[in-house]
């Protein structure tokens, strides 16, 4: 597979939550969208996931109903797969289709559901399976939510990031729970993304997408408000 110009950059697909502003990135950025548990990162993953031909793996929400989320979050034509790893209850992925001025169709495939017996600590593996499986299959977008559920160490962290990087052409969005006691590992994910979205309340207690930085670099653009 043919990596795409590193100097071109895809739409974050975030303007109707930034009052129509463009927000973009270069073409195969991996994004770490932070914020603490109570904030609203569900909302930006969905419009996020609804821009383009998408991949979405969620681990701790029915792959249904996650698909039912993304729909709710847009008018727009859909095209997206939900897939569920290892989470509660076990079933198969969902494929999300919309064309302009129709109802959402929720396509569940023929397929067999992951065994209930699978333990917890095969996650890691599941995913990374997971990916390689779709690589040289979507160049869209690749959204995984709570993605520091997925790993037990920062070696695994950064390992998952490089099997991302390696079949992701366009953007991947990683929903990172704000470093915890209970979240050790979140902080490799944030320090190893190309850029970083921070979800936070302000004091006017309005949600707000902080500045996105590229690792090392100046913000590429200011604080924006988001509206819900």
């Amino acid at each position: 597979m043919s990596r795409m110009e590193p100097s071109t950059r895809v739409d974050s697909g975030l303007a109707p939550l930034i009052g129509s502003r463009s927000l973009t990135f270069p073409k195969g950025s991996v994004i770490a969208l932070v914020g603490p548990p109570e904030s609203p990162t569900g909302s930006v993953l969905a419009q996020a996931a609804a821009a383009r031909s998408t991949t979405y793996h969620t681990t701790k929400r029915a792959p249904k109903w996650t698909a039912e989320t993304i729909a709710a979050s847009t008018e727009y034509p859909l095209d997206v797969r939900v897939e569920g790893v290892c989470h509660a209850p076990r079933v198969g992925p969902v494929r999300l289709r919309r064309e302009y001025g129709d109802p959402p169709q929720y396509d569940e495939p023929d397929t067999t559901p992951p065994e209930a017996s699978e333990a917890e600590d095969d996650r890691f593996e599941k995913l990374s399976a997971r990916l390689l499986a779709h690589d040289g299959d979507d160049t869209g977008t690749l959204v995984v939510d709570d993605f520091t559920d997925y790993t037990d160490g920062t070696r695994r962290c950064l390992s998952l990031l490089d099997t991302i990087r390696s079949v992701t052409e366009s953007l991947t969005w990683l929903h990172v729970v704000h470093p915890t006691q209970d979240h050790p590992h979140a902080e490799a994910v944030i320090t190893a993304a190309d850029a970083v979205c921070w979800v936070e309340r302000n004091r006017d207690d309005e949600a707000q997408l902080a500045v996105p930085r590229r690792r090392g670099a100046a913000p590429i653009t200011g604080p924006v408000s988001l509206s819900f």
